[in-house]
């Protein structure tokens, strides 16, 4: 019971990655079997498969026909990718202003209103290859969205310098995003890298609440053309203008 259920967990798996369910395997000395790949260290020449009746086969990575190992290597780097614990992403925001404004009108104390500033605002991504193989044919997408609320009043002074604009139940909301991809390429095995996406450059003031969308896919292409990938979940980074 305990074989079969594995074996029901790992066609589920091998459907989400594309792969074949059971595949046909041939050793070096000719003979054939059925199975499904459970684990495989190419490094440390083991591999790991279940029969389709749910029996548990080992062998070395090297006893399997040059087609094979290389229909193993992809299994490998495939699961690889996809395992958080392995290929491990980080990502961190970070958040530089510049106070550049002057105070705008005066309240009863005589203390400025308003003063306007810059942040800018950017995404950094650690990426640690914690397994056995390299990973190949990597490439970061991203997608991230500013805005800001302002009053009417902010709005017409600050419209200049903001791309887009849109008015809701007497604020006026300031958007701006910024797309890109970055080629990670090839990350060898106890490497890691760090990549930063683009900055997204907003005005601040006081009570202007800030919020924003962010989009970012990590992919990776198997040498079979088989295209995989993982959302990265990134860190809250709403503020409020006065913080």
């Amino acid at each position: 019971m305990k074989n079969m259920m594995m074996l029901i967990g790992l066609i589920i798996t091998a459907t989400a990655y594309g792969f074949q369910e059971v595949h046909e395997f041939v050793l070096n000395d000719g003979s054939t079997f059925e199975g499904i790949v459970v684990s495989c260290n190419s490094a440390s020449d083991t591999v790991e498969l279940l029969s389709p009746d749910g029996d548990e086969i080992i062998s070395d990575f090297s006893m399997f026909s040059s087609e094979n190992q290389a229909y193993l290597k992809q299994w490998e780097q495939c699961e690889l990718f996809m395992s958080p614990t392995r290929f491990v992403v980080i990502p961190t925001h970070s958040m530089d202003r510049q106070w550049v404004g002057q105070p705008v009108g005066e309240s009863g104390d005589g203390e400025g209103l308003f003063v306007s500033g810059v942040s800018e605002h950017r995404y950094y991504l650690a990426m640690y290859n914690l397994g056995s193989t390299a990973l190949e044919n990597v490439t970061v997408d991203y997608h991230i969205v500013y805005s800001e609320t302002f009053s009417p009043a902010e709005a017409d002074r600050l419209a200049l310098l903001s791309p887009s604009m849109s008015g809701d139940e007497g604020f006026v909301t300031i958007s701006q995003g910024i797309e890109g991809s970055i080629p990670v390429a090839r990350l060898e095995v106890g490497g890691w890298k760090q990549f930063v996406t683009r900055p997204v450059t907003l005005v601040d003031g006081d009570d202007a609440p800030a919020s924003n969308r962010i989009q970012i896919t990590v992919s990776m292409e198997a040498p079979d053309g088989t295209l995989l990938s993982r959302e990265i979940e990134l860190p809250d980074t709403s503020y409020s203008g006065d913080a």
